[in-house]
């Protein structure tokens, strides 16, 4: 996989492999009360903090590069000797203007609440280091906005489930040598329904990821095969922390015996389990055609991501059944007694995912071995 580390441009910002010695500053110059924020989060903040202490992932280092994108649009970059409560103010004010787009042909929209206070948090972090440093004279205002909480997205019903699944044999995209459309659309739809992994994790891409005013493409190969691991109480999903999209923390899933019927049906001589050679974009489409094949209303489609909160919701469903069912066993009035005396931290997720009803329609074809 090409990490993000490794594609960054050389006329940008570097990032290196925490095993390996830290870069020199040295060629950049010393840091001063004459020198920028931005100048001190990348000569300082990241190799030292980010890289070398707390060794981030590359999806957090991301998400610092972008508020100082920010920072340096809505302020003008001011030495940090010069940074006030008015310098602030212009950041947190301009955020609330700030739009974005979603693909190519997406709308322009204004940051959530809650992404202006991620950065807000982002800058004052850095900032906090540099007045103990005392390059910056004091800390200036900087407060997160206000806002409403954000509304739970909708799920998928179990209704919808079954009926997008059996939508899947209607479908004639994508063409795949040797698998068919709804086989393949079948593998997609169980992998995302019963592990709750993101679109990225699952899927090989190219995002684009901007660094000041520079994009870069970063590879992510998807889910491969030699991840599907045999144990005694059967097949688990063992992910490596460069799999995992965004948060770049190894998990182990097992599998509900639809994601093993499914993706031996699709099974080919190549290293990814779920081929995809388009798109994010691309596959928001055709996952809204299926959608609508599936007898949903077109303004009712929802984003692939809405399979992690269905699959978190069937997940939630089932374990508060087996508490439920644990509380009436053991004569408990409060369920609070059952689940902090009797089942503490117990993880018993594998057998709660294995639980989960089949959503596979009848007469899909021939089934492969291949495990």
């Amino acid at each position: 996989m090409l990490e993000l580390r490794d594609s960054l441009p050389s006329t940008s910002i570097k990032l290196f492999n925490p095993d390996q010695e830290p870069p020199s500053t040295d060629g950049g110059g010393e840091l001063s009360p004459e020198s920028t924020l931005s100048q001190f989060f990348l000569r300082w903040y990241l190799p030292i903090i980010m890289i070398g202490e707390r060794q981030n992932a590359a999806g957090t280092i991301e998400n610092f590069i972008k508020a100082f994108d920010y920072w340096c649009h809505l302020t003008g970059e001011p030495p940090m000797r010069n940074i006030d409560d008015f310098t602030t103010i212009r950041f947190a004010t301009g955020l609330r203007t700030v739009t974005y787009t979603r693909g190519r042909l997406g709308k322009p929209r204004l940051l959530e609440v809650g992404a202006q206070k991620k950065h807000i948090s982002n800058i004052r972090t850095v900032m906090g280091f540099a007045v103990e440093m005392g390059f910056v004279p004091r800390m200036p205002r900087l407060k997160s906005p206000r806002g409403k909480p954000k509304n739970t997205l909708p799920a998928f019903t179990m209704e919808q489930v079954k009926a997008i699944m059996q939508a899947t044999l209607a479908m004639t995209e994508p063409q795949f040598p040797g698998i068919r459309p709804s086989a393949w659309w079948q593998a997609a739809i169980c992998l995302l329904f019963f592990t709750g992994f993101r679109w990225g994790t699952i899927f090989p891409h190219v995002r684009q990821v901007k660094l000041f005013d520079e994009r870069v493409d970063v590879q992510r190969h998807g889910l491969l095969w030699d991840r599907v691991q045999e144990r005694v109480d059967g097949l688990w999903l063992s992910l490596r922390a460069e799999d995992v999209s965004k948060t770049a923390k190894a998990q182990d899933k097992a599998l509900h015996a639809d994601v093993i019927r499914s993706i031996r049906r699709i099974r080919q001589p190549s290293e990814t389990v779920i081929p995809w050679m388009r798109s994010k974009t691309h596959f928001r489409h055709l996952h809204a055609e299926l959608q609508q094949r599936a007898g949903i209303p077109a303004d009712q489609c929802l984003a692939p991501h809405a399979w992690r909160r269905t699959h978190a919701v069937q997940v939630m469903a089932s374990a508060l059944h087996l508490l439920r069912k644990a509380q009436v066993e053991l004569n408990h009035a409060d369920l609070k007694v059952t689940l902090q005396s009797y089942v503490g931290d117990g993880n018993e997720s594998s057998d709660i995912i294995r639980g989960l009803p089949s959503i596979i329609p009848e007469d899909n074809g021939q089934q492969l071995r291949l495990f």
